[in-house]
């Protein structure tokens, strides 16, 4: 802490022949503006909503940690469609041809008996 209470930040930008791609942050929003985040037991942090405002950013969404000087560097990873990802899994599974001996049974026969075949198995290793 410094003499008016708040805590002290030191920034120094980083040499740009370290990182070709880094830019560094605007003057105003070095030293005091940057928002602080705290680490939890699990190393978690949550990124303040004021630095994800200028990257489209998710619940969910990869990202890359790199070690950089002093600190961590997060940057997002490969934008994935979703939707198209759904529609791909769910061609996928409506291409599977049935076990024979499960044509002409319905979903939930399938899915009791397999249901009992775990809880069998289950009973058997002592699970």
């Amino acid at each position: 802490m410094d003499g008016s209470g708040e805590p002290r930040v030191n920034y120094t930008p980083l040499p740009e022949t370290l990182i070709p791609w880094y830019e560094p942050l605007p003057m105003a929003t070095q030293g005091r503006d940057m928002p602080l985040v705290t680490v939890s037991p699990e190393f978690q942090v949550t990124i303040p909503a004021k630095l994800c405002e200028g990257i489209a950013v998710r619940e969910g969404d990869v990202m890359e940690a790199t070690i950089v000087g002093d600190g961590i560097l997060l940057r997002p990873q490969g934008a994935v469609d979703r939707r198209a990802v759904a529609d791909r899994v769910a061609s996928i599974f409506a291409s599977i041809e049935p076990a024979p001996e499960d044509v002409g049974r319905s979903e939930d026969e399938i899915m009791a008996d397999t249901i009992a075949i775990i809880s069998a198995a289950r009973k058997e290793s002592g699970a």
